[in-house]
């Protein structure tokens, strides 16, 4: 049998922006409400990614400014930076660069940064275009999620993460069309 491997991921962003629920669609298989700041949650959850067993261990970082220290202390042991903002939330994409700008200096070499634009499910204010343009500008892998309607979404994030912070191959998907095909090479 092959050897578990483990991968810690840290997951940034304003408060309300989604994080909790992310976490939680992905280790509970269930869209989990929070009305209420997040006081650093760390839930722990063993998933099959492309046929290699993963144990994740997620540090779930409050999001308001009050409790800034602790996200500092987060970065030095991560292989994988999620930062989240809310496609619904003006004020939470504006919020990102200020987020890269502190994630960058403590990320060890080689993390894998991912940008999730959260809320998909609902009236978008922050176009899909904008947020790709960013997360490239920035050295980050880009997903727009729905953490309330869209489990495999959930799972693409963090399984595409894990194989690339762990070496894991990535399978081509299925191509229904050439651009299809395109896109993939593109972002791979």
């Amino acid at each position: 049998m092959a050897e578990e491997k483990t991968l810690n991921v840290g997951v940034f962003g304003d408060k309300d922006v989604g994080k909790t629920a992310l976490v939680g669609r992905f280790t509970e298989k269930k869209f989990i409400k929070t009305n209420t700041t997040t006081f650093l949650n760390m839930p722990v959850c063993k998933e099959n990614v492309y046929g290699t067993s993963v144990q994740f261990s997620f540090y779930d970082v409050p999001g308001s400014p009050e409790y800034s220290s602790l996200a500092a202390g987060v970065y030095a042991g991560i292989e994988v930076a999620v930062l989240c903002f809310d496609v619904t939330n003006e004020a939470s994409f504006q919020a990102l660069q200020g987020w890269v700008d502190r994630i960058k200096p403590g990320l060890p070499a080689g993390a894998i940064k991912v940008l999730v634009g959260c809320k998909s499910d609902l009236k978008r204010v922050i176009q899909l275009e904008t947020a790709r343009n960013f997360a490239t500008q920035n050295g980050y892998i880009y997903f727009d999620v729905s953490s309330k309607s869209n489990q495999k979404e959930i799972n693409e994030v963090f399984n595409v993460a894990a194989a690339k912070a762990l070496g894991i191959p990535i399978p081509a998907p299925p191509v229904s069309s050439q651009s299809d095909m395109l896109i993939w090479y593109i972002d791979s």
